[in-house]
C-alpha cells in the first residue's frame, strides 16, 4: 500500500501528479455492504487521480436479512404462519428470487444504493445456489415449500398447530400389542378389545390426566366340573370366558334297562334307581395340622327297598329275580384316599 501525502507543494517548472492536491478532501471508502469486498485502487493515483477509486467484488455467496450464506448453505426461514400452509405437491414451485444489491462506483468514491426484491416466506425450504445473478451479482437463493408428512401411525391424526408450518400426529386412540408382540390393534377411548383366544382377558383404553392408558381386565371362573352338571344345562356367560350350569345336587336318578341274567331278561324294561349328584368335598392346608386336611363325601343311598321282576330264559322257562331299588339318597362322608402331598417338615432356628 503507497502512502498517500496529505498535501504535496512542488517548486520549479516541473508539475507533480499530487501538486495542489489535498488528500484530505478525498471521500473516504463507502461502506462494503454484505456480499462484496471492497477494493481501494490507489495505482489511480499514480495515473494522475487525486483520489483512489473505489471497487466491489462480489464473494460469490447469497445475502439474505443482511447475512452471508455459502453455496449449498440452509438458510433459516420463519417457522410461522401468516397464512396457511403450501400444499404438497401441487404448491411445490421454485422460488428463485433474489435480493438486489447495485454497487456501482462513480468518480471519487459515489455509490448506489441497495434496495431488496426477495423477501422468502414462512414455510420454505431456502438454499444457497451456486448460480450469480447477473444483475445483482449475488448468488441465487433457491426456495420450495415445506413438505409436510401427515403419514401418522395407526391411532395417530394428523392435527394442524397454529401458526406453525406443519402440524404433528396426535394420539387418538390406544395402541395395543399382543403378548406375543405379533399383532398390533388399535382401541378407541371407552371402548374394549378380547382377543379371539382368550375370552378372560379383556383390555380397556381409558383417558387418565390426558393420557391414554391400555387397561388390562382378567376375569377368575369359579370351579367348573363338568361332572357336577345337570345333563344339558352347560353354558358360557356372555364374554364366552367362563362356563357354568346347573349344579346336580346328590338326588335320585332314574333309567329303563332290561334286566339281562344267565341267558335269562326281562320282557320290558324296567325303572332302575340310583343315586348321582354333586357332594361337598375339599382340601386345604391346616396351619394347626402343618399338614393337608381333606373332607370327603360321596352321593351313597339312604333308602332302598327290593323289588321282583320276572326273566324269561331262553328255553321259555321263568325266573322270579330280586333287584334293589334305591328310594332317597344323601351326601355320606368317607374316608379320604391318602394324597401325594408330602407333610411339611418342621425345622429349628439355631
Amino acid at each position: 500500500m503507497t502512502k498517500i501525502p496529505t498535501t504535496v507543494v512542488t517548486s520549479g517548472p516541473t508539475t507533480s501528479p499530487w501538486a495542489q492536491c489535498n488528500v484530505t478532501l478525498c471521500r473516504p471508502p463507502p461502506p462494503c455492504l454484505p456480499g462484496f469486498q471492497l477494493i481501494i485502487n490507489y495505482a489511480d493515483i499514480m495515473n494522475g487521480s487525486c483520489c483512489p477509486s473505489y471497487e466491489f467484488v462480489p464473494k460469490g455467496v447469497c445475502v439474505y436479512d443482511m447475512t452471508e450464506y455459502k453455496p449449498g448453505t440452509k438458510i433459516p426461514m420463519p417457522d410461522t404462519l401468516s397464512e396457511p400452509p403450501l400444499e404438497a405437491p401441487e404448491a411445490q414451485l421454485m422460488a428463485e428470487q433474489a435480493l438486489v444489491t447495485t454497487t456501482t462506483p462513480s468518480g471519487a468514491g459515489e455509490t448506489s444504493t441497495m434496495s431488496e426484491s426477495f423477501t422468502p416466506g414462512p414455510c420454505q425450504e431456502c438454499y444457497c445456489g451456486p448460480e450469480m445473478d447477473p444483475v445483482t451479482k449475488l448468488n441465487i437463493i433457491t426456495c420450495k415449500p415445506v413438505v409436510c408428512n401427515k403419514n401418522c401411525s395407526a391411532g395417530y391424526e394428523y392435527q394442524t398447530e397454529p401458526g406453525k408450518c406443519c402440524g404433528k400426529c396426535v394420539q387418538m386412540d390406544c395402541v395395543f400389542t399382543t403378548p406375543d408382540n405379533v399383532t398390533v390393534h388399535v382401541i378407541e377411548v371407552n371402548s374394549s378389545y378380547i382377543p379371539p383366544n382368550d375370552k378372560c382377558v379383556q383390555y380397556t383404553c381409558e383417558k387418565l390426566n390426558g393420557q391414554l392408558v391400555t387397561k388390562e381386565t382378567k376375569t377368575t371362573c369359579p370351579p367348573f366340573n363338568p361332572l357336577d352338571c345337570e345333563p344339558g344345562t352347560e353354558t358360557t356367560d356372555a364374554s364366552g370366558c367362563c362356563k357354568t350350569c346347573n349344579i346336580s345336587l346328590c338326588k335320585t336318578q332314574k333309567e329303563q334297562r332290561i334286566i339281562e341274567l344267565n341267558n335269562c331278561k326281562s320282557a320290558q324294561p324296567v325303572n332302575i334307581t340310583y343315586c348321582a349328584g354333586h357332594c361337598d368335598s375339599f382340601s386345604m392346608y391346616s396351619m394347626e395340622a402343618n399338614t393337608m386336611v381333606h373332607n370327603c363325601e360321596c352321593c351313597q343311598e339312604a333308602t332302598t327297598s327290593v323289588e321282583q321282576v320276572e326273566l324269561t330264559c331262553a328255553d321259555g322257562s321263568k325266573l322270579q329275580h330280586s333287584y334293589t331299588m334305591v328310594q332317597s339318597c344323601q351326601c355320606i362322608k368317607t374316608e379320604c384316599v391318602e394324597g401325594t402331598t408330602p407333610k411339611p417338615q418342621r425345622r429349628r432356628r439355631r
